[in-house]
């Protein structure tokens, strides 16, 4: 609970006090996984270490959170051997979710040729948990063909499915390949700015200060990451007012000066909002966590937990 809610060092004090009571894989499962979630993923192969060090064996879930954390560190020869420890060194199965984080693993990397060949010579039939890591790191690479072609094979596994159509028009999007992502001659655009808060106006002029100490400390907006078919001039508007900006000129209005601040969102931080994040925990000497549908970002003196590596 602590470690979902930001709160790690709470979650290893008690983590510390309850292995000295009692060997159990869960226990260990839970701070494992919760490093990796937090950007610590050295720290959560180092647990891993450990714990077999301990003598307590691990399980499915031990492994998930390992080769996670492999994928984050960019470490390609560890993760297989991990993944073939599985079942050649502890004989558990290897279920979707390890063959998924394999996948991940290559593709993050880079190594597409060898991730088709693992995913065609898996034991198991490749499902839409595969396909979907395929066309997310897709996505991260810009890889349109392999996109496509994950894509195409969602669309007729779950053709109602809107996260697919979504991530395949983003990497047209980032290509400037408008014509594919229009239907009836209209773009669907998605939006994440809000107008609704009470306090916009006192919001805005926060994130305009805020935004002109950032620039001096030498911020430039990377519009590469507005997937929308407007000026530069829109995109850089559009970029200054996304939903985790939003928050963090609120919290800074409305918290004490020396306090973590703590943000949650729904969708993956975007590449210009995490570099903006990295010089405001400068600017504003404060740290900033901000969790995203995939992991806890902690920003800290201008660097973050992920390594830059989500």
């Amino acid at each position: 609970m602590y470690a979902k809610c930001g709160k790690l060092d709470d979650a290893e004090l008690i983590f510390y006090r309850l292995s000295m009571e009692s060997s159990d894989t869960v226990l260990w499962n839970t701070i494992i996984y919760a490093y990796s979630q937090h950007g610590l993923d050295e720290k959560a192969l180092k647990t891993f270490r450990t714990m077999l060090s301990e003598g307590i064996l691990p399980d499915g879930i031990t492994f998930i959170a390992v080769l996670s954390a492999c994928s984050h560190l960019g470490l390609v020869k560890e993760g297989r051997e991990h993944f073939d420890s599985i079942k050649n060194g502890f004989g558990i199965t290897p279920s979707i979710e390890h063959y998924a984080c394999m996948v991940d693993i290559l593709g993050r990397a880079g190594k597409f040729t060898e991730m088709e060949h693992f995913i065609e010579g898996m034991a198991l039939a490749p499902d839409a948990l595969i396909w979907e890591t395929v066309l997310g790191v897709c996505k991260a690479h810009g890889n349109v063909e392999l996109a496509e072609k994950a894509a195409t094979i969602l669309f007729e596994i779950d053709p109602k499915a809107e996260s697919s159509y979504i991530l395949l028009s983003n990497i047209y999007a980032s290509k400037g390949r408008w014509a594919d992502i229009e239907i009836d001659n209209q773009v669907h655009v998605f939006l994440s700015q809000d107008a609704s808060h009470p306090r916009l106006k006192d919001i805005h002029k926060k994130l305009e200060e805020l935004a002109s100490r950032i620039t001096a400390a030498g911020y430039i907006p990377n519009t590469n990451y507005v997937l929308h078919n407007v000026s530069d001039k829109e995109k850089i508007d559009n970029l200054s007012h996304h939903s985790e900006r939003l928050a963090l000129a609120f919290a800074l209005m409305s918290s004490s000066r020396n306090s973590t601040i703590r943000i949650f969102k729904n969708l993956c931080i975007c590449g210009d909002c995490h570099e903006f994040m990295k010089l405001a925990s400068i600017v504003t000497n404060r740290e900033i966590v901000i969790r995203d549908i995939n992991r806890f970002h902690h920003f800290s003196h201008g660097t973050c937990s992920c390594k830059d590596y989500w």
